[in-house]
């Protein structure tokens, strides 16, 4: 997403954000998608537990899930296994806040490193200021932005990291040596760099020239490439030299945002959400990376999620709300769909280890919400008083 400008995305809805077009292409037809036979689920929000819910027993090691609670100046800390568990609620599933009231307007995003316990934290609006307001609700959103790592065990920020712009996107070197961060801006001081910070030492690395607006930014599972999304395109590099190795900005289609490298291939997957569509793009050559197809998506996509143990991707689509899986090495099959029945904006959706659930933030709604990929059944929790959460992180597990 990009600066706001005066156009509707989607008829009387709307004002969305357009970076140099403010006319998204027609959304496809459903006939381009394939149903699971599970996957309508009902327009209607979704229902908490009911009250005489049965939870199971909580874990003596809870696998945790955070969430960056936006505007509600907080991290909330969740039991994974009772966030997908039908029969919890959120008072079940919480085991504890994280307060960040010192840094307006809240946290954005959020990554785990491999520890366990170290996160990195965006704070700024990231595209939800001005008009981009619209896209969760029309909240009004405070001036403010920062860099936090925060020890999620003992629930303090352990330090505030100086960048030039409002961060925004943030990725963490397999080993958790090292964060790559996209320091997006504000629309009075748009960015255009990327930071490398140190997390042994906590200490800013450098910052370097990628382009304007740099919003995702993802690295490869061996850790050796990146790829960041800015104004015009996707830029790959490689991590041991990034500077020296910043291939060309590759266009992808209007709006790059999500980004995702796959597992096992030479993929990259980058959702282009004005265009309505998902770039699947060969990196054999990082220095020279080529879009190899690029299906269609219903509605307007952005997170891009690898599902572990596949060579498959889900994104999330915001304005008809949905999930949707797909297969980058047969690009040419239509993806497999389930529909969300929680609304926009889309900002972050989170894959378990097992593959078998979506966790959803749903920031308009205020509910996390976990999806049974096999069967489409959701289950929402909601806690929050203020627009959020707006992305969610899991705990690598053990």
């Amino acid at each position: 997403m990009r600066s706001p400008r005066p156009c509707s995305l989607l008829a009387g809805i709307i004002s969305l954000l357009g970076g140099n077009a403010c006319t998204p292409s027609t959304v496809p037809d459903d006939a381009t998608f394939r149903e699971t036979d599970a996957s309508v689920v009902a327009d209607a929000t979704m229902p908490d537990a009911p009250a005489d819910h049965d939870c199971g027993a909580p874990s003596d090691h809870p696998r945790l899930v955070v969430t960056a609670d936006w505007l509600a100046r907080s991290l909330t800390l969740l039991d994974l296994d009772r966030v997908i568990d039908p029969g919890c609620d959120a008072t079940d599933a919480i085991l504890g806040t994280i307060d960040l009231s010192r840094y307006p307007p809240g946290p954005l995003e959020i990554e785990m490193a491999p520890d366990g316990r170290t996160a990195m934290v965006s704070v700024g609006p990231g595209f939800f200021e001005g008009a981009g307001a619209g896209l969760v609700g029309r909240p009004e959103v405070p001036p403010g932005g920062s860099l936090l790592i925060v020890d999620v065990i003992d629930r303090s920020v352990r330090a505030e990291i100086a960048t030039t712009h409002v961060p925004m996107g943030i990725a963490i070197a397999p080993d958790g040596s090292v964060a790559y961060v996209a320091e997006y801006g504000t629309n009075a001081d748009p960015g255009t760099e990327i930071a490398i910070v140190d997390l042994r030492t906590d200490t800013l690395i450098d910052e370097l020239a990628v382009g304007p607006r740099p919003e995702q930014i993802v690295l490869s599972a061996d850790g050796s490439l990146g790829a960041v999304t800015v104004d015009d395109g996707t830029r790959v590099f490689r991590t041991d030299d990034v500077r020296g190795s910043l291939a060309p900005t590759l266009a992808t289609g209007r709006d790059p945002s999500g980004v995702v490298f796959v597992p096992g291939t030479h993929r990259l997957v980058v959702t282009n959400s004005m265009a309505t569509s998902i770039s699947i793009v060969d990196v054999s050559d990082p220095s020279h990376p080529i879009v190899v197809s690029s299906p269609t998506a219903r509605g307007v996509p952005y997170p891009a999620t690898w599902i572990p143990g596949t060579t498959e991707v889900l994104v999330a689509s915001s304005f008809r709300e949905g999930l949707f899986r797909f297969d980058v090495t047969t690009p040419d099959a239509p993806p497999t769909y389930l529909a969300l029945s929680h609304g926009a904006f889309v900002l972050e959706a989170e894959v378990t280890s097992d593959g078998a659930h979506a966790i959803v933030a749903h920031p308009i709604e205020r509910a996390l919400v976990s999806v049974d990929l096999a069967t489409g059944e959701e289950h929402a929790l909601s806690w929050l008083d203020a627009t959020g959460p707006t992305y969610v992180a899991l705990q690598p597990a053990r």
